[in-house]
């Protein structure tokens, strides 16, 4: 059974959620509805904290870019996705990517491809390494085609040439 939260409660919960870390609309809406709050009263509470500068998507979207990128190690398709899942727009999901610089970008992603492949048994066939760093490489969000260029260069596998 939901417990039940008046509204000025809930309010109250939410600021301190806010104040302590980035939160987005859909998660304190879904946060609201699981303490019986109606969609109304939701709407009206989150105008209110939108107004008073508790929430911001655009400004949630950027930090989760931000840490997702630069802690996680992430790519932009699974930041993509994990906007998406949020609700956030496509257009402020656009605008968070874009404080990712590319140079910056593909050496991430050569340097989490590099750090896999060190992790790995080189003396198995190279198009087996190769598989294993493109699925690893796919499941941390970068682009096949980045990808693929990493794969190809000889930088990669120079350490491991006989």
């Amino acid at each position: 059974m939901r417990k039940t939260v008046s509204p000025a409660d809930a309010v109250e919960r939410l600021e301190l959620l806010c104040v302590r870390s980035e939160q987005c609309t859909s998660d304190l809406r879904r946060k609201l509805f699981t303490w019986g709050i109606t969609p109304s009263q939701s709407d009206t509470i989150l105008n209110g904290l939108e107004q008073r500068g508790f929430v911001d998507d655009s400004r949630f979207a950027r930090a989760y870019v931000r840490d997702k990128y630069r802690f996680s190690r992430w790519g932009r398709q699974k930041i993509v996705a994990g906007l998406i899942a949020k609700r956030i727009p496509r257009h402020i999901i656009d605008s968070a990517l874009s404080e990712i610089q590319n140079k910056e970008y593909a050496l991430t992603a050569f340097r989490a491809i590099a750090a896999k492949l060190r992790t790995l048994d080189t003396t198995m066939p190279r198009h087996e390494l190769r598989a294993k760093l493109l699925r690893h490489a796919i499941a941390k969000g970068y682009e096949s085609a980045l990808i693929f260029k990493i794969l190809d260069s000889n930088r990669l596998w120079a350490p491991y040439s006989n």
